[in-house]
């Protein structure tokens, strides 16, 4: 016969509204409105090229603006407004972008003028790029496309060309904390032990892993999704786990966990500016980039708790702000009765003294629960814990455990 036993996880909600002072995000990096200085020409210019310069930084690229580069056989040099240098398969790479901030569209003229720069400097016409706020000519996209220069829009610039448009924001980190609720172990044994449930043994009766560590590891791994609310995952038992029933080595027929997923929402009203790049072919998005700017306002965050998507997406739409940054972050350790697991190093070190002490007394080290060791709760979510071999070796397995929202059985 099959028992189903349960074990009791104690939750902790209460003490999510400590979150408003221990999960505060690290300073938010804003920036300042893109500007130059000069002529209104110049400025427009040099504006197109910071965008384009930013909206292409990536890691592994080197991207330039201005650079003026040796012609093929002459002493003259041109200038390339962005510049990326990179590799492909250990090969070199290097593309030209052409930015252009005018009040009419481009004509094929100046799809010429690009092309003859690039042979000068012996760039390939496939590896340049000509960025236009206004559009091009049909002759000019016919142009490009024969030489295999690309074509792209650039779009978000004030009506004047000279400054970005600037919206109202809001933005909004939401901090993915999961409280272990209730678990069990489908066994075919009679009255195991609550000890013997909660541990795993390997083939040798020797300790290798916990409940709480299977948990931990479906959701770092992913098995608990990130939507908001109680889940019930079956978790799939690695091989050669077993359950220590009387003397024997038993192992248990499933795994299964009630995680509810509460959201942490920390979120600031700001400014902001968007920007696309668009094929100016097929007028499909390529790009999009947002910046956050400087306000004038004091920062003030606002930090609210959710249990479920419908009260997270309420506030988000009670927001009048133009545009929404949400960011979803998942907490790095499970919230197990009470305190947060894996156990963080500091926590593990003063566990093993006590541990010595209780043998010393010749008491039993296994009855000093760890978690008390941990530092004021919820503060210790972020100190730093390791992973051990056995959590090394779980993380590394497939996701093939099964989730289903609680409240749908």
């Amino acid at each position: 016969m099959t028992a189903r036993m349960r074990m009791g996880c104690r939750t902790s909600v209460r003490s999510c509204l400590e979150l408003r002072y221990a999960l505060m995000p690290p300073v938010r990096r804003k920036q300042k409105p893109i500007r130059a200085e000069g002529s209104a020409s110049r400025v427009k210019g040099r504006l197109v090229e910071a965008l384009v310069s930013a909206m292409h930084a990536l890691p592994g690229a080197t991207v330039r603006q201005n650079v003026r580069l040796p012609a093929i056989g002459g002493v003259r040099k041109r200038e390339i407004d962005v510049l990326i240098d990179g590799t492909v398969a250990s090969y070199p790479i290097r593309i030209a972008i052409e930015c252009k901030n005018e009040r009419t569209v481009t004509g094929s003229p100046q799809i010429d003028a690009f092309i003859g720069k690039l042979q000068d400097i012996g760039i390939p016409t496939q590896h340049g790029i000509f960025v236009s706020v206004k559009g091009f000519t049909k002759g000019a996209l016919a142009r490009a496309r024969q030489v295999g220069v690309r074509t792209l829009i650039l779009t978000g610039l004030t009506e004047d060309r000279l400054a970005e448009t600037v919206y109202g924001a809001f933005g909004s980190v939401v901090f993915l904390w999961p409280v272990a609720i209730a678990g069990g172990v489908d066994t075919a044994a009679d009255t195991p032990s609550t000890h013997e449930l909660m541990v795993f043994r390997g083939s040798d009766g020797e300790v290798i892993g916990s409940v709480v560590d299977l948990f931990w590891a479906g959701w770092v791994r992913g098995e608990v999704p990130n939507s908001l609310g109680l889940h019930e995952v079956a978790f799939s038992l690695p091989d050669g786990w077993f359950h220590k029933i009387g003397d024997e080595l038993r192992r248990p027929e499933g795994l299964w966990g009630q995680i509810h997923v509460y959201g942490v929402t920390i979120g600031v009203a700001v400014t902001a500016s968007v920007h696309d790049l668009f094929d100016a072919r097929t007028n499909s998005r390529l790009k999009t980039m947002v910046r956050l700017h400087d306000s004038s306002s004091d920062d003030t965050f606002n930090v609210a708790i959710f249990a479920d998507e419908n009260g997270l997406t309420e506030h988000i739409r009670q927001s009048e702000a133009q545009v929404k940054l949400i960011t979803r972050i998942r907490l790095p350790r499970l919230d197990w009765k009470g305190s947060f697991w894996p156990p963080s190093i500091e926590s593990r070190r003063k566990h093993a003294a006590a541990a010595e002490i209780a043998r010393a007394r010749g008491e039993d080290p296994f009855k000093i629960d760890i978690t008390q060791f941990e530092r004021e709760y919820p503060v210790s979510v972020w100190d730093s814990f390791e992973i051990e071999e056995h959590h090394a070796e779980l993380l590394k397995q497939e996701c093939v455990a099964q989730s289903t929202p609680a409240n749908s059985r």
